[in-house]
């Protein structure tokens, strides 16, 4: 109020001036003072100059002590002039400051948003490249050259570990300075002092500014800060991605946001990656069990045809020869084998193995030999009952040279297998070929299912034959008997004495015509009777 102020002015006019400057100091930062223009406060001042001489004159009575009073209270105005002017100007520069400290946070915040705005599109840019890629290797190279772009710090690695060495971390992409030197660069991840190897084994991003170039790899440059960012999937780390600067503050620390994005984006895709390489290793064991599948199926198919050729061809003929060959030909031919042969057991001596057929080499009496079981591969086939299959004919024991031949040992790979009718062995078929290991268990089990078959054509065409043998000296013995009966038909009738021939229980059998003419009865009546009534009759 003006009456607190004319107090405070009669106190500084008897000296005491720091009342009134509190005073004018609390009214220059009030709240309706402090935001006015300096002429406002002026004005305001000059009022309360009119209204302190008015109230000077109302109550001092004496004009030369009241002009005296004004004279003293016109430096003290000046002085209150001189505070208001000093709060204003503190006030304006507080003011002018406070301005130019936002104007300098807006610039920095613009500057910074359009430092993020560009670090979201290279993000952006670069995440868009990471998806459009599903090769690992190529990733790698993405995430090292777009970060060196990127962040511009003097040296780049990409750390990953060995698939032979998991223990081994390898530099497998650099860029920047010394990237020669460092590419294919191994270290132990065992070692904790290194900050590559820590990054790993922690999964915690390191950075040192001034890190001892003793306990780091030779990957570290002197005098250079390090910031090592683990590849993080799923709370573990794949890889390690080490950035080298000799600003490490500039380039390192301000830029790890952004080079943590990039490399957040990267293990993403390399994730992808991962299953596409799954996925697709997948689809490779699918097709090859697919082919493996089909190829069985083929396999199944062409022994299935072989069987039925061989059996159409054993229901179809009972000669043995013919049987063999055929059958040796189908064999040859859906097995490849060069060369092949069918042995049957020798039918006077059953010890003993003969060829009947072969096949791949010109027929001579030489190709047609004989074994005794137990003797050779095919003899030990026919004595224990069982196929064999020979990956190396050199090396198997139970091979011998055929007597007269080369002692050398032959090549190749051979299957044998038994010819078994109703647990009778009849013979070995076998068949070979030049390369070792050339035959499988699949064709062993194809010469197995036409053993079968051919072991019943071979039983069906000795059947015949013994049938056709029987038959035949049957028939010669008829003929024989037939011609001695006729033989001791014409002596029988050229007799003149009566004869009738009979059988034990009295059936004739024969009689000439003097036996007709002595009993009167034709030759045919006295066949249809018997001796007993011939000699109840006439005797």
């Amino acid at each position: 109020s003006i009456d607190q102020l004319y107090d405070l002015l009669m106190l500084a006019a008897d000296g005491d001036y720091a009342a009134l400057e509190s005073r004018i100091h609390a009214i220059s930062y009030s709240d309706d003072i402090r935001d006015q223009a300096l002429n406002e406060r002026l004005s305001r001042a000059f009022e309360f100059r009119r209204t302190f001489r008015a109230l000077l004159h109302r109550k001092v009575s004496d004009s030369a002590r009241a002009m005296e009073m004004i004279d003293d209270f016109d430096t003290l105005f000046e002085y209150v002039l001189s505070t208001l002017a000093d709060g204003w100007s503190v006030h304006n520069a507080e003011v002018i400051r406070e301005r130019e400290f936002i104007a300098e946070s807006l610039d920095s915040a613009s500057a910074a948003a359009d430092q993020r705005a560009l670090q979201l599109k290279a993000l952006n840019d670069i995440s868009q490249r990471l998806s459009a890629s599903l090769e690992r290797s190529q990733l790698l190279d993405l995430v090292a050259t777009n970060l060196h772009r990127l962040t511009g710090v003097v040296h780049i690695a990409v750390w990953m570990p060995l698939d032979d060495a998991p223990d081994q971390l390898v530099a497998e992409y650099t860029c920047g300075e010394d990237a020669e030197r460092i590419q294919g660069m191994q270290i132990a991840h065992g070692n904790q002092q290194d900050l590559t190897c820590r990054a790993f084994s922690t999964g915690r991003i390191q950075f040192e500014m001034s890190p001892n170039p003793l306990q780091q790899g030779a990957w570290y440059r002197e005098g250079c800060g390090v910031l090592a960012l683990p590849m993080l999937l799923y709370d573990h780390a794949i890889g390690v991605v080490t950035l080298q600067d000799p600003n490490p503050v500039e380039q390192l620390r301000f830029q790890q946001d952004l080079a943590q994005g990039v490399i957040s984006q990267a293990v993403i895709a390399l994730q992808n990656a991962q299953l596409y390489a799954k996925v697709r290793t997948l689809n490779v064991e699918l097709e090859q069990r697919v082919e493996e599948r089909t190829r069985q199926l083929q396999e199944e198919k062409d022994r299935l045809a072989t069987i039925n050729e061989i059996s159409a061809e054993v229901s179809s003929t009972l000669d043995l020869n013919s049987l063999l060959n055929t059958s040796l030909t189908v064999l040859a031919s859906i097995s490849q084998a060069e060369h092949a042969s069918i042995m049957l057991i020798e039918g006077d001596d059953s010890s003993l193995l003969v060829t009947r057929a072969v096949y791949g080499v010109p027929p001579s009496p030489g190709n047609y030999i004989r074994f005794p079981l137990g003797s050779g591969i095919a003899g030990w086939v026919a004595q224990q009952r069982k196929g064999a299959l020979v990956e190396d004919i050199s090396t198997d024991e139970r091979w011998v040279s055929v007597p007269g031949g080369s002692l050398r040992k032959r090549e190749g790979s051979m299957i044998a297998v038994p010819l078994l009718m109703q647990g009778e062995v009849l013979g070995v078929i076998s068949i070979s070929h030049r390369d070792p290991g050339f035959f499988q268990e699949g064709h062993l089990r194809l010469l197995s299912a036409c053993a079968g078959p051919i072991a019943i054509g071979v039983n069906n065409a000795n059947l015949f034959q013994m049938i056709s043998a029987e038959a035949e000296r049957r028939y010669e013995l008829l003929d024989r008997q037939q011609t001695e009966a006729s033989q001791i038909e014409a002596i029988l009738q050229n007799l003149s004495d009566g004869v009738i021939v009979c059988d034990l229980y009295g059936t004739v059998l024969m009689a000439n015509q003097a036996a007709g003419g002595v009993l009167g009865r034709t030759i045919e009546d006295l066949l249809l009777w018997n001796l007993h009534d011939i000699i109840t009759r006439y005797l």
